[in-house]
């Protein structure tokens, strides 16, 4: 629903398919420590450290417009080896990871939603094709930091 009294937001899923198992996929993408290896101008921490756990708080510093901005996220959802979800403190942002097996190895899909403060309005379109270039380019650094993985097993 779109209105003058709902809060500009944008969302955004896009999947990759990778030669490789999912359990492959999985220990990159469910251990947030390594999300800096794929994830462009992003440092994270999570607590407690290792793969997701329902529960896990994470805390992002994400550069974006000459910016930091920090969000302090709960994972929550979490189907070992599958997928979890993640929700900011404040409902900002939500989002998902999955992964599923194929017939030539798994399917990566990552869903995002943000919530922009209503100042932000006027940015809201150029901010969802921001982000959706940026989620576009950090698939591909993931598809390049797991075939690297796999071939150095």
């Amino acid at each position: 629903m779109k209105g003058p009294d709902m809060p500009p937001s944008f969302q955004h899923q896009l999947s990759i398919e990778l030669p490789v198992p999912p359990a492959d996929v999985w220990a990159v993408i469910a251990d947030y420590r390594r999300d800096p290896e794929w994830r462009a101008a992003v440092e994270m921490t999570v607590e407690p450290a290792g793969l997701v756990t329902e529960g896990a708080v994470t805390d992002e510093r994400l550069r974006a417009l000459g910016s930091w901005t920090r969000t302090t996220a709960r994972i929550r959802d979490v189907v070992p080896g599958r997928s979890f979800r993640f929700v900011s403190d404040d409902g900002a942002v939500e989002g998902r990871r999955a992964v599923e097996g194929t017939d030539g190895g798994s399917r990566l899909t990552v869903w995002l939603r943000v919530t922009l403060p209503r100042a932000m309005a006027p940015l809201a379109r150029f901010m969802g094709w921001m982000f959706r270039h940026r989620v576009r380019r950090d698939l591909a650094r993931l598809r390049r930091v797991v075939m690297t993985r796999v071939a150095g097993a």
